[in-house]
């Protein structure tokens, strides 16, 4: 699931030799990225890592790599979950040696899932499915090696429910090491965002939704507005008649005698004024 999150932040600060790394919002490989996480460590070495996190999941490939990153340089590594850790989050917290959890945040395991939007065939599909095959026994794996209070079988049918659960029961599974204190929940996601999954509790705290940019009510083909082509038309052709009643070929004063009106020959400016009603009517230019 990849959804660009207005939420989304990524912040770093550094006490002495640990960085602590907060990531709140949707692991989008954009505004949380492994690529700027690693920069960052390179250029910090720290002696510990702490990771704070409030996250409804995101990009199961940039998650993983997030947490391998984290692995790889061999120092002390805590995760806090804050509020929500759904999803890929999951994983990037279960890859630090420790994860404490508020008493009062949510976790939740499912396996990865892939949003089609264009035409496949059926080996597209099967490309598809061997990837999240893939994707799956990684996600598994890291969990196992958390060293979990349940077997592999469990874990699977836990995956497989999209298993949302309270601080005490992740500890109790195994995917969390300490309970905390309560905190304020914060939110990490809208209504929207949650809605993807199939079992989000209602009482997650959330922002509120981007409002939908109202549909285009149907309208005539023949319509420029609340009047028709044809009234639109009228008018066009009433004020040429106006137009022509006032400026008489030849005459520039209205109470001078009328000129014969030469019936093979248009008056100019009537003529440039016709014109110019028909340019701004229909929005051209000459």
């Amino acid at each position: 699931m990849t959804v660009k999150n207005k939420l989304s932040k990524l912040e770093f600060s550094n006490e002495g030799t640990s960085v602590e790394i907060s990531i709140y919002g949707v692991v989008d490989g954009a505004d949380i990225s492994a690529k700027t996480i690693k920069e960052t460590l390179d250029a910090a070495q720290p002696e510990s890592i702490t990771l704070r996190i409030n996250s409804v999941g995101g990009d199961v490939q940039e998650g993983i790599a997030i947490g391998n990153i984290i692995k790889s340089y061999g120092v002390p590594t805590t995760a806090i979950i804050d509020s929500l850790c759904a999803s890929i989050a999951t994983v990037i917290a279960d890859s630090c040696d420790k994860v404490e959890m508020a008493s009062n945040a949510s976790f939740m395991i499912h396996n990865p899932a892939v949003g089609l939007f264009d035409a496949m065939t059926a080996d597209d599909l099967r490309k598809i499915a061997a990837t999240l095959d893939s994707l799956t026994k990684s996600i598994k794996q890291t969990y196992l090696d958390k060293g979990l209070k349940i077997d592999e079988k469990k874990l699977g049918e836990l995956m497989d429910a999209e298993t949302w659960m309270t601080a005490q029961e992740a500890s109790d599974y195994g995917f969390v090491d300490e309970v905390g204190q309560p905190v304020k929940a914060v939110a990490c996601a809208t209504r929207k965002m949650l809605d993807m999954y199939e079992n989000a509790p209602d009482n997650l705290p959330v922002e509120p939704d981007e409002p939908d940019e109202p549909e285009n009510p149907k309208q005539d083909p023949n319509k420029k507005g609340d009047e028709s082509l044809d009234e639109l038309m009228q008018k066009l052709f009433d004020d040429v008649d106006a137009i022509k009643a006032k400026y008489k070929p030849g005459q520039s004063d209205p109470d001078e005698p009328e000129q014969p009106k030469d019936p093979d020959k248009e008056d100019p400016d009537t003529q440039r004024k016709v014109e110019n009603m028909f340019k701004a009517f229909f929005n051209t230019k000459k």
